[in-house]
C-alpha cells in the first residue's frame, strides 16, 4: 500500500478530489480495481458504466484533463499520463532486486562480483567478464570473456553475449578460413538485453552497446556493430559492422545489411531489409528500405 499523497508529491502535479489516502496496487481501465493507480491517455470523454464510476471513485486516474473524466473522480492532471504511470510505477511498484547467485551458476574466479547484482541458475561467466553494480542476470545464459557491462543492466533468460561473429576469410583453393576476434563486447548502464538474443563480440575492435538501449527478444546482434544510445532493437537482425545512431527504432523482423549506417533519431519499419544508409530523424521502409518521409 503506498500512500497517495507521497505519488503526488513525486510526480509533483495538480491532484483533484482526493479522499482515499492509499493506493494497494495498479490496473487497466479494461480491467479495473478498487484502490488502484490508473491512466487514460485519450483526448475523448470517458464513457463508463455507473458501477465501472463507482470503482473509479475508489482509484487515482493519471489524465489529461480533468473534463474527460466522470465528476469527483481522484485524478492528477499531466500532459503524458502513460509516462506519469510509468515513472510512479517504478518508483513505488516495481520489485525490488533480490541479490544473490544460484547456486547452479558457473562464474570463473577471475570475475568481481559486486554485492548487489542477481546471477540465475545455470548461468556462465568466462574469465574476464566485468560486471556493474545493480545488474540482473536471469537464467541460462552465457556471457563470453573479454565482456564489460555496465550498472542497473538487465540481461533476460537465454541470452548469448560476447561469443565470436561468423567471420571468414578464403585462401587461394577457396576454403573459408575463420576470423580470430581480438575485440570485445561493451554493454553501456542501464541497458536490457531480451531472452534469448545473441550479441557477437568484435573482430579487432569492440562491439558497443551504449547506454539506455534496449533490445527485444530473439536480436541477432553480429560483431563490430554500434548501437547510439536510447535506441530500441525490437526483434531485428543486425549484421556486421553496422552503425545505428542515437534513439532510432528498429522494428520487429527488420534485417541491417553488413556496414549500414543509421542516422540519429531514425525509425526502420517492420519487416524491412536495409541495404544501404539511412539518413537522420526519418522513416524507412520495404524491402529495399526507402525513406517515406521524415520523423
Amino acid at each position: 500500500m503506498i500512500e497517495t499523497q507521497k505519488i503526488i508529491n513525486f510526480i509533483d502535479k495538480q491532484a483533484y478530489n482526493i479522499t482515499e489516502n492509499k493506493i494497494k496496487g495498479v490496473c487497466s481501465l479494461n480491467r479495473m480495481k478498487p484502490n488502484c493507480l490508473l491512466f487514460y491517455n485519450s483526448n475523448d470523454e470517458l464513457v463508463l458504466s455507473e458501477n465501472e464510476k463507482t470503482i473509479l471513485k475508489s482509484c487515482l486516474v493519471l489524465v489529461k484533463n480533468i473534463e474527460l473524466l466522470p465528476e469527483n473522480t481522484p485524478c492528477i492532471i499531466t500532459a503524458n499520463p502513460r509516462l506519469a504511470f510509468v515513472k510512479i510505477v517504478n518508483k513505488f511498484f516495481k520489485e525490488k532486486l533480490q541479490p544473490g547467485i544460484h547456486p547452479t551458476a558457473i562464474i570463473d574466479k577471475s570475475v568481481k562480483i559486486p554485492a548487489n547484482i542477481k546471477v540465475g541458475a545455470y548461468t556462465v561467466i568466462e574469465k574476464n567478464v566485468k560486471i556493474g553494480e545493480n545488474t540482473i542476470i536471469d537464467n541460462h545464459i552465457t556471457i563470453k570473456s573479454g565482456t564489460r557491462i555496465g550498472k542497473y543492466v538487465h540481461i533476460k533468460n537465454g541470452a548469448i553475449l560476447g561469443d565470436e561473429g561468423f567471420g571468414f576469410e578464403f585462401d587461394t583453393n577457396n576454403v573459408p578460413i575463420r576470423m580470430v576476434h581480438f575485440g570485445g563486447l561493451f554493454i553501456g548502464d542501464y541497458v536490457e538485453i531480451g531472452n534469448n538474443c545473441v550479441i557477437n563480440k568484435g573482430t579487432i575492435d569492440d562491439t558497443i552497446i551504449e547506454e539506455h538501449v534496449k533490445i527485444n527478444d530473439f536480436s541477432k546482434i553480429a560483431h563490430n556493430v554500434f548501437i547510439g544510445k536510447n535506441s530500441l532493437i525490437i526483434g531485428a537482425k543486425i549484421n556486421g559492422s553496422v552503425f545505428i545512431g542515437e534513439n532510432c527504432w528498429i522494428a520487429p523482423a527488420v534485417t541491417i545489411q553488413n556496414k549500414v549506417k543509421i542516422g540519429n533519431g531514425t525509425m526502420i519499419g517492420t519487416g524491412s531489409v536495409v541495404v544501404g544508409n539511412i539518413p537522420d530523424n526519418v522513416i524507412a521502409f520495404g524491402n529495399p528500405a526507402k525513406v517515406i518521409r521524415e520523423k
